[in-house]
C-alpha cells in the first residue's frame, strides 16, 4: 500500500515591523511574526526562524546570525561604527517550517530616519575632521538619526596667508568632540 501525503506549505507573516517604517541609530526595532499551515495550524516558536541582513547599494551581508526558536524579538541599530550613511537599511526575513518540513519565507525592509547637518567655519573655508578624515567648510553631511559622529578643528589655520586660531564650537563642544545626528537639519560651526 502506498500513502501519499500531501503536504501544504506554510504561510509566515510580518506584523511588526510595519510596511514603511524607519529606524534610528541605537535604539531597538522590534520584530513579530506569525506562521500558520493548513495541517499543522498555528506554528509554536521552534517553526520560526528570522534573519536580519544589512543592505546597502549592491551590498547585502548579515547583521546577526539567524534567530531560531522566536516569534518576537528586538534589534538595536549600531549606533558608531560603518553604518553611517543615509542607505544603510535592513532586511527582516522570517522563515516558518511545518513538520513535514515545509518552509515559507516573508521579507520586509526598514529604512533609516535620516537627517544632515552642516560642518562649517568662520571664516568659511577652514578644513575641519569628520570621523578623523579632512573636510573641507561647509559641507553638508546626510546620515542616519542617533548615529555618533566626531568633528573637529586643528588649533590654528593658515588660511589665503592669513593665521587663525581656533575659538570653540557653535554647540560648546571640544575643539575635538562626539555629536549625534541629529532629527533636523542643524550646523555645527567651528569659530576662529
Amino acid at each position: 500500500v502506498l500513502t501519499v501525503i500531501e503536504n501544504k506549505a506554510p504561510t509566515a507573516a510580518i506584523s511588526v515591523p510595519v510596511a514603511g517604517e524607519k529606524y534610528r541609530a541605537g535604539e531597538a526595532i522590534t520584530f513579530i511574526g506569525t506562521g500558520t499551515d493548513p495541517e499543522d495550524g498555528t506554528l509554536g516558536d521552534a517553526a520560526f526562524t528570522w534573519q536580519i541582513d544589512l543592505l546597502r547599494p549592491g551590498q547585502s551581508r548579515p547583521a546577526l546570525a539567524p534567530i531560531p526558536g522566536i516569534k518576537r524579538g528586538t534589534f538595536i541599530p549600531p549606533d558608531s561604527g560603518q553604518e553611517a550613511e543615509a542607505d544603510v537599511s535592513y532586511r527582516f526575513t522570517l522563515t516558518v517550517q511545518d513538520s513535514m518540513g515545509a518552509t515559507h519565507a516573508v521579507s520586509r525592509d526598514v529604512l533609516p530616519q535620516v537627517s544632515s547637518f552642516t560642518l562649517n567655519s568662520d571664516p568659511a573655508g577652514l578644513e575641519l575632521l569628520l570621523d578623523s578624515m579632512p573636510v573641507l567648510a561647509p559641507l553638508a553631511v546626510q546620515g542616519v538619526v542617533g548615529f555618533k559622529r566626531t568633528i573637529g578643528a586643528a588649533p590654528t589655520q593658515t588660511l589665503n596667508g592669513t593665521l587663525y586660531e581656533f575659538i570653540g564650537w557653535s554647540d560648546g563642544g571640544a575643539i575635538s568632540h562626539e555629536i549625534t545626528t541629529p532629527g533636523f537639519p542643524t550646523t555645527y560651526l567651528a569659530t576662529y
